[in-house]
């Protein structure tokens, strides 16, 4: 059995001046009953007293503060492969984040690769990372046990178009294993300390920031107040040209703390 495991790592914080600017939106529009959840982070898990209708009415209501994508979502025309213990409430942020990325022809491309092997997205409670792929053959299931993992606090509380992001990265790394062109088949991978591969990571970024502008072009997203202010960071870096974003994607991929609660 062959496996291999890639992650993402999650973005840094958003800037005080952004903040306060959407928590002013946010008490203007009437959400106030759920500003101190927002206030203390917005990666922290909803407590107990919040209903699953009042965290996906927060999710949505944030995502309509920014800028909507340049294209129309695109739901697959048959039943997403959820992994074991997805919830409903995940499967519908999930779902959204599928249609999104199949927006764009390539995400279409991404997708399929995914339903044709059989890979399932899951949710899972990570310490650093928002996701990981693990893609695994075997001589009798082939790549069908190969997932798609998504840190639940991201599935919570982010808006379609980021979890999008997410899946265009991740996607790209059981796309490469699937076809054979990741950097270990032929031991061509610079290991960083961590033992992250930084080639695989390079193009996973890529195919990330190259999504993310067709949503929302060179000029990035408006009014990013969250992880899509990162987004908007690494569209920057991959549009410096290819030297520039290989030293930012070695700089963000290098925190010792990669992988940790896998």
């Amino acid at each position: 059995m062959q496996t291999t495991k890639s992650k993402r790592r999650p973005r840094k914080a958003t800037r005080t001046s952004r903040l306060a600017i959407v928590l002013a939106i946010l008490l203007m529009a009437g959400l106030t009953g759920m500003v101190w959840l927002f206030i203390r982070t917005p990666f922290v898990h909803a407590a107990d007293s919040f209903s699953d209708r009042a965290a996906a009415s927060w999710r949505v209501g944030i995502a309509d503060l920014g800028e909507s994508p340049a294209f129309a979502p695109n739901p697959p025309a048959h039943p997403i492969e959820y992994c074991d213990g997805v919830s409903e409430r995940q499967q519908h942020a999930i779902a959204d984040g599928v249609a999104l990325l199949r927006g764009t022809e390539e995400g279409i491309r991404l997708y399929d690769v995914l339903v044709d092997n059989g890979v399932c997205i899951g949710v899972q409670d990570l310490d650093f990372n928002s996701a990981y792929a693990t893609s695994r053959w075997t001589p009798l299931d082939g790549w069908s046990t190969s997932e798609i993992v998504i840190s639940e606090t991201y599935v919570d509380w982010l808006y379609p178009d980021v979890i999008a992001a997410i899946l265009a990265h991740e996607a790209t790394h059981i796309d490469r294993a699937v076809n054979g062109t990741a950097c270990y088949f032929v031991e061509a991978c610079t290991t960083l300390p961590n033992g992250v591969a930084l080639e695989e990571e390079i193009v996973a970024h890529e195919a990330e920031a190259l999504w993310w502008i067709a949503a929302f072009g060179r000029d990035g997203k408006d009014r990013a107040f969250n992880a899509d202010s990162s987004e908007n960071r690494l569209k920057v870096a991959y549009l410096r040209g290819p030297d520039e974003f290989r030293e930012f994607v070695r700089e963000l991929r290098s925190d010792e703390r990669e992988g940790g609660g896998m």
